[in-house]
């Protein structure tokens, strides 16, 4: 019997996962636990190991483009990190087992991640895995996905060093609840850093979020005890060595991602802009918002060194890149969709293509879309990331 979960000494049946509609903007950090700086009412952030290399001159308007000024365009000195890709996310799985290897979590207790219907886009499902395996950690409870919304996602993502893909046969045995988390709660989200995870005895605990509580959980008593090292990571370390954990692509997906860079980069560089735009109530930023992005990628197309790859909710902006940029603009052929709205496997395979190629960019231009931002944070590297408005250059 599956039932709502509760802790086990409250009659009352306080919920920690209680919905609200509020929500909390983050831009960047300084260092793992420092100073966030953000521009804007929307806004994420990204880390910045590299940021001494550059000068942000930020409007004090904030509806308006960030302006940047590059001094570390080091066009020519490195190759495309395309090339280097697999090979860096060894270095990330070695720092996995280093943090969280010795681990012996619990054979009978499970807690898994799953998304059966509408629970956001892939941003969000990044955030929300990469939270509930840390929630795992601290309730010693054996980690598992179960994403079949829209679609099976064993079809194009599949384990890597932690098998999250299993099936249990609820029976009996199992006694067996549901935390349903996919809004905020800015008043649980501080309170989870000392919430004693030992009160919930059920067997199988399924989580459905979208919430990043990386911060929040890095300074519970049992983090900071079993996994020290939390303490002195980047933020987007933490989201590196914990996705390429758990996730390596299926065939479909890495032959999708390897023939579009091999038939259309070749051993050329990436610049690339992700431009979410948003529709209808939803709009984000008008098409003439983002000339200031065009100046800035026209620098790397007149290079000779770079393509343009560009992924869109728009079409008009794409017909506008490629007046922009001839045929040195590429694109995966495909309209891209929301995962949460597009109820197709195709749809979801586009959007995990999208992503993999936003990772393994060498220039990044964002907008305002967890989408990119999460993009940016696999990415590997800090180095020439741009986000438009409500953004920084990294």
């Amino acid at each position: 019997m599956r039932t709502k979960c509760f802790s086990n000494d409250n009659n009352q049946g306080y919920d920690l996962f209680m919905r609200s509609k509020k929500s909390s903007t983050r831009l960047l950090e300084e260092s793992p636990v420092g100073k966030a700086i953000s521009f804007g009412n929307n806004s994420n952030r990204l880390d910045h190991g590299l940021v001494n290399k550059f000068e942000l001159l930020v409007n004090s308007n904030s509806n308006s483009d960030v302006k940047i000024e590059n001094k570390g365009k080091e066009t020519g000195l490195f190759a495309p990190l395309h090339t280097s890709f697999d090979k860096e996310i060894k270095n990330y799985e070695a720092k996995f087992n280093m943090m969280f290897g010795h681990l012996n979590v619990s054979k009978d207790k499970y807690l898994i991640y799953i998304c059966s219907s509408e629970c956001g886009g892939w941003g969000d499902r990044i955030k929300g895995i990469v939270t509930s395996y840390l929630l795992s950690v601290i309730s010693n409870r054996t980690f598992g996905i179960n994403i079949t919304f829209p679609c099976q996602l064993n079809q194009f993502l599949i384990p890597n060093l932690v098998n999250w893909d299993f099936t249990l046969a609820e029976n009996e045995l199992f006694s067996v609840c549901d935390l349903d988390y996919i809004t905020n709660h800015e008043d649980i989200q501080e309170k989870i850093q000392n919430i004693e995870f030992s009160q919930y005895k059920d067997s199988v605990i399924y989580v459905r979020i979208n919430q990043d509580w990386i911060d929040q959980l890095r300074k519970h008593i049992v983090l900071r005890t079993i996994v020290p090292q939390m303490q002195s990571e980047f933020y987007s370390d933490v989201i590196r060595v914990i996705y390429f954990a758990l996730f390596k692509p299926s065939n479909t997906l890495r032959e999708n991602i390897e023939n579009f860079i091999q038939n259309n980069v070749g051993n050329k560089k990436l610049a690339c802009f992700h431009a979410r735009t948003g529709v209808g109530e939803n709009t984000r930023y008008n098409i003439d918002e983002f000339e200031s992005v065009w100046s800035f990628l026209a620098e790397f197309d007149i290079s000779g060194e770079y393509k343009i790859f560009l992924t869109s909710d728009n079409k008009d902006i794409a017909k506008l890149a490629r007046s922009r940029f001839g045929s040195n603009l590429v694109r995966i052929d495909h309209e891209v969709t929301h995962i949460d709205k597009d109820i197709s496997c195709d749809g979801f395979l586009a959007t995990l293509s999208d992503h993999g190629i936003l990772m393994r960019c060498d220039v990044l231009a964002l907008t305002a879309s967890g989408f990119s931002y999460q993009a940016a944070h696999l990415r590997q590297t800090s180095q020439l990331t741009v986000c438009t408005r409500a953004g920084v250059i990294l």
